[in-house]
């Protein structure tokens, strides 16, 4: 009787053990998925943070012809960076057009090298989020006044003397507002201020 009362309690601590071991370990591989994702999302954030930093106004020639230095909706949009690329003349700026978009539940973010851009323009395409519940882009003017349009109708600063808006091709939004939620993450925001820099112009290695 002793022995049968010994293996039962026996059994009853292993299965307590096991179970408590099973919860840990599942506990741990949630945090692990958890750090996984903050380490990409602090990436995307980073990535973001650098890009809108280099913007310059500067217009492009498109495909399908002009294009303003900022170009976006609610969901896209389209802006020209300046880098500075190392040459044995010494570091020389570079500008490159930078995109990111919405396609089903995936952000991307897209590449081109220069400003000018043909058709066949290569393309370095990155896929940064997956699983993308909502994602929402606003453009501040400098007057603050928000918008989920760019240029936008009130986008006045280097209107053109007879009316038109071909002199605000350059002009940059003051800030942009960058908001999106995945199916594992909370709503996350970002405010990122745009540089008031003159239009940049691009120089040859």
């Amino acid at each position: 009787m002793e022995v049968m009362i010994a293996v039962s309690l026996f059994a009853v601590l292993a299965a307590v053990a096991y179970l408590g071991l099973n919860s840990i370990v599942r506990a741990q591989q949630s945090l692990q998925a958890q750090s996984g994702r903050l380490a990409v999302l602090e990436q995307v954030l980073q990535r973001l943070q650098l890009d809108t930093l280099q913007a310059v106004p500067r217009a492009v020639r498109a495909a399908y012809g002009a294009e303003p230095s900022l170009i976006g909706d609610a969901t896209e949009l389209r802006f020209t960076t300046q880098t500075l690329i190392s040459t044995e003349a010494g570091p020389l700026p570079q500008l490159r057009r930078v995109s990111y978009r919405l396609q089903g539940e995936k952000l991307f973010r897209s590449e081109f090298s220069g400003t000018d851009l043909a058709p066949n323009t290569p393309e370095r395409k990155q896929l940064l989020l997956d699983n993308v519940q909502q994602f929402q882009l606003r453009y501040f003017d400098q007057t603050l006044r928000a918008t989920t349009q760019w240029p936008s109708a009130n986008t006045s600063q280097g209107d053109s003397s007879d009316g038109s808006n071909a002199a605000n091709a350059d002009v940059l939004p003051r800030a942009l507002e960058i908001s999106f939620r995945t199916d594992k993450l909370a709503t996350v925001r970002r405010v990122y201020l745009l540089s008031e820099s003159a239009p940049a112009q691009e120089q040859a290695p």
